[in-house]
């Protein structure tokens, strides 16, 4: 009975001196019972850094709410902790839905307003098509008097075709003597090649995308201010010409 009366009197003890309640009861040493010293150190200002900024319980985390806040340095309660991470992971993937939202609608803007540009420049497209078309014809004709002659007059070279630079080519137009873009084609001959000057022609698409039926006459309007203020076609007066000759070679001059 007594060794019984003993235990419980130990486990009372053990469970209760961190109240202070161990102290005066039954005359024991409840910190060395309960395997502490007496030098431990006591609780003060000091266990938190903030002190007594937060409250008057220096032990505290998180306003008392683990799950809604973190306090990495001791400083001051962050709203993170476990509902602020499963937020900020569905503010993440909400974010990154919008940003893939709004990649996937500006290609395909970027597709759909150069179609749109393509149909508007149609009319200078079939032009320049003709205008290629007639350079085949002219080569095809140059074979006649080749062969009235049995071969002492040389034929001219068929254009070659080729795609790029947002158009489509001839290449060796016997017909040209520089390089000029109708629409959506650009015609070439020596020494003007889709190499050299492919970059300045391509800029006078996008600019016949943007103008449709006003390219032609804006293009006139243009060299024809150059020509009669500047001595020739490409000179500064040309809004159509500034953009396509400066470095780096754009559209417009702006």
């Amino acid at each position: 009975m007594k060794k019984t009366f003993a235990i419980i009197v130990f486990l009372f003890v053990c469970m209760t001196h961190t109240a202070g309640l161990g102290f005066a009861m039954f005359g024991l040493d409840t910190l060395r019972l309960c395997g502490s010293a007496r030098e431990t150190p006591q609780i003060t200002d000091s266990a938190a850094p903030i002190g007594l900024a937060e409250g008057l319980n220096l032990y505290q985390y998180g306003e008392g709410n683990p799950l809604a806040y973190i306090d990495p340095l001791g400083l001051c309660s962050q709203g993170s902790g476990f509902w602020g991470g499963v937020g900020g992971f569905f503010s993440d993937v909400w974010h990154g839905i919008g940003n893939g939202v709004s990649y996937i609608g500006n290609v395909a803007w970027d597709y759909v307003g150069d179609f749109l540009g393509k149909i508007w420049n149609a009319p200078n497209t079939a032009i320049g098509l003709t205008w290629g078309a007639a350079g085949y014809g002219v080569s095809a004709l140059s074979y006649v008097p080749w062969a009235l002659s049995f071969g002492y007059f040389q034929p001219l070279d068929f254009p070659t075709i080729s795609f790029g630079n947002n158009a489509i080519q001839f290449e060796n137009h016997p017909l040209m003597i520089t390089a000029i873009t109708l629409g959506n084609t650009i015609s070439y001959n020596q020494p003007y090649t889709p190499q050299n000057s492919g970059i300045h022609e391509y800029q006078h698409t996008i600019q016949g995308q943007w103008f449709g039926l006003f390219y032609l006459p804006a293009n006139i309007i243009g060299g024809s201010s150059a020509t009669l203020i500047n001595g020739y076609w490409h000179g500064p007066l040309n809004f159509m010409e500034t953009g396509p000759q400066a470095e780096p070679s754009r559209p417009f001059p702006w």
